[in-house]
């Protein structure tokens, strides 16, 4: 008769596995418990066992074994096996020394009970010393298998050999394995770290872990890092020489991540973020997640990606963090990452395409210049940076690339000296400066399809792109307002007037008259020229339905106008007195972006902010600033005394740095 679970021959009649524990088939019973009713269900039970139940009722310790036995050879029916162990504690209860050693086994695995093996250890130990058979040679295993006690190969042999003796046959067996090991141990004791843990690799393999762990404990304590790894995935895993016990898994794995063993630095990350054993650990989790993804594990890159995502595991939740390891990741052709990246990417077209249809109904549409380009709500100035998606497209050094926001990946797309960009779908537009003139181009944004539009003498100062027409001021021409097509044909001067600063907001385009400083407003086809607001304006910008402007009718002692703003439709005009501006840079969410001259000699004037309700003012930068972009929570932007140059900073004016990208 054989186990069906590890294939070890078992007595005759045996109730379960003494190697294993599992349960021997034998045939099955219909009876159902409850714990009010438990005699009154066993009176089901054929007439055969009518005697034994009859001397279980009435406290017969033997008849109660016996009878919890019966049941417990039924593997599949969980009611018997809560009958058998039921009629086991009650024999247990009066003293039965095979009723109590085969009770121990459930609570060794923690089939059918709560598992509690110091518990089992303990039975065992009473029993052993008692002289009890089985209990001696599961006494031996608990010293092997570290069953309520540490593992003690010294302290096994010792107890099998005594159930050896006494002729119990899986005893005599166990012990011939274990003396075996004992004698390769000690001929490996000797050997170095290195050698040891080779030597565990191969009992590994051949899946002897009790003696691979040996090995790599040796190998571990004198601080191997491949061995500290080992220890610590074992302890990890199921089923590989030792029980499974995180805390362990954590203790070897830290070991071995201090050592810059990357899979270890990951397993730690991902414990601590799990929490199992109430050992979570946020901190601890981000920490060595971000080591294991630092050293190029892209599985780590990619759980990192994830909950950043989503905060999952009490990570908190950052985006940009988010998208740059999940990038990391599908450089490195994860399946999960670029799955991952696809279905956002997918989701963010779409919504996209709800925001521009509303916009194309409402004739507000963003897809706009390069000194009002807009992503979502953001509405930046300047002319060297521009944003579509994951990407931030500028102008530096003489050439025209782009960069990844959430991660360091750089793609150069041309080497044109170009400014004045603009996106439009697919297609970067932009002033290509040669050394005679200015000329037109546009470019798909993958650097490909390069295609110049028109070579005259003009420049392209304040590129709108709205459908199949672009929109700029011919700044060689007086600052005259003109357009072009998306293909380079039917080019027209749209307004005499001279210009410095032009938005394209449905039909009309709404400008600043530089010559009279009024703000107007022009139809797209050239007809119906209007002034709007109350004139004396020397600077403009439009965010939304607002119009906001510099007032130079009531300017300090260094030139700098007053705060005003009014909608789009000509009413709700207010002004902030207290806010002074030279110029408008940019306008991101609910912040104002300008300069301010402290005097007279500036011709620009340092970096101010102000929320679009007139508070908050705060300075960000104390020069001269020009050419000023917004992304993200960036600004980028030129120094006034060294233009060359493009700096980058936080949005609060920390971190401020050359952009060497």
């Amino acid at each position: 008769m054989f186990c069906t679970k590890c294939g070890r021959k078992v007595r005759e009649n045996a109730n379960f596995c003494k190697e294993c524990g599992a349960k021997i088939n034998l045939p099955q019973t219909t009876q159902t418990i409850s714990d009010s009713s438990v005699v009154e269900q066993t009176r089901n039970i054929s007439d055969k066992l009518i005697n034994l139940i009859k001397m279980a009722e009435q406290g017969d310790s033997e008849a109660q074994y016996y009878l919890g036995e019966y049941y417990l050879n039924d593997e599949e029916n969980d009611e018997n096996l809560k009958l058998g162990i039921y009629w086991l504690e009650k024999a247990s209860e009066q003293n039965h020394a095979d009723a109590q050693c085969g009770l121990a086994l459930f609570y060794a695995v923690g089939e059918g009970v709560e598992k509690k093996p110091e518990l089992s250890f303990e039975v065992w130990k009473n029993l052993a010393l008692q002289g009890h058979l089985d209990s001696q040679y599961y006494f031996g295993l608990c010293y092997i298998n570290g069953i309520g006690v540490e593992e003690d190969l010294d302290v096994a042999i010792y107890w099998l050999g005594l159930a050896a003796k006494r002729g119990h046959e899986e005893a005599k067996e166990k012990l011939g394995e274990l003396q075996d090991i004992n004698t390769k141990r000690q001929s490996t004791d000797t050997i170095d770290a290195e050698e040891q843990f080779e030597i565990g690799l191969e009992y590994y393999d051949k899946k002897n872990y009790i003696q691979a762990v040996y090995c790599f404990k040796i190998a571990a304590e004198q601080g191997y890092i491949e061995a500290q790894y080992m220890m610590g995935y074992c302890y990890y895993s199921n089923d590989k020489g030792v029980e499974h016990d995180p805390k362990q898994a954590i203790y070897w794995f830290t070991k071995a991540a201090n050592q810059g063993k990357v899979t270890a630095q990951y397993l730690l990350g991902t414990l601590y973020l799990t929490g199992e054993n109430g050992i979570k650990d946020n901190q601890q989790a981000e920490y060595w997640l971000i080591k294991a993804a630092e050293q190029g594990e892209s599985v780590a890159q990619y759980t990192l990606g994830v909950y950043y995502l989503n905060t999952f595991g009490g990570i908190i939740k950052d985006d940009v963090k988010a998208f740059y390891w999940l990038n990391k990741s599908a450089e490195q052709s994860n399946a999960d990452a670029q799955k991952c990246l696809k279905t956002l990417h997918e989701l963010s077209l779409k919504n996209q395409s709800k925001i521009e249809a509303v916009e194309k109904k409402n004739g507000t549409s963003k897809i706009n210049n390069s000194n009002t380009r807009k992503t979502g709500d953001i509405v930046v100035g300047g002319n060297d940076v521009t944003e579509q998606g994951e990407w931030i497209y500028h102008s530096i050094n003489g050439s025209l690339s782009k960069i990844n926001k959430y991660s360091d990946t750089k793609v150069l797309i041309n080497n044109d000296s170009c400014n004045n960009l603009a996106i439009s779908g697919d297609w970067l537009y932009y002033q290509y400066n040669n050394d005679l003139d200015c000329e037109l181009y546009k470019i798909r944004t993958d650097g490909t399809g390069k295609q110049k539009l028109n070579n005259s003498d003009e420049s392209y100062e304040c590129i709108n792109v709205v459908g199949d027409w672009i929109y700029y001021i011919n700044d060689i021409s007086n600052g005259n307002i003109c357009k072009i097509r998306t293909n380079g044909s039917g080019r027209k001067k749209v307004c005499d007037d001279e210009a410095d600063y032009i938005k394209v907001i449905g039909e009309w385009i709404y400008y600043r008259n530089s010559e009279h400083d009024y703000i107007c407003r022009v139809r797209t086809d050239g007809n119906k020229r209007q002034e709007v607001g109350n004139g004396n304006c020397d600077d403009m910008i439009i965010s939304g339905d607002w119009i906001y402007y510099v007032d130079g009718s009531d300017e300090n002692e260094f030139y700098n106008g007053c705060l005003c703003k009014f909608r789009i439709s000509g009413n709700d005009y207010k002004k902030f007195p207290n806010v002074k501006c030279a110029y408008f840079k940019a306008i991101a969410g609910d912040w104002i972006y300008y300069t301010v001259r402290t005097n007279k000699n500036d011709a620009l004037g340092s970096l101010y902010k102000v929320h679009t309700d007139g508070s908050k003012k705060t300075m960000i930068r104390n020069i001269e600033v020009s050419e000023v972009n917004i992304i993200g929570n960036l600004i980028f932007y030129r120094d006034t005394h060294d233009s060359a140059k493009l700096w980058v900073m936080q949005t609060d004016g920390t971190n401020n740095k050359l952009w060497t990208k």
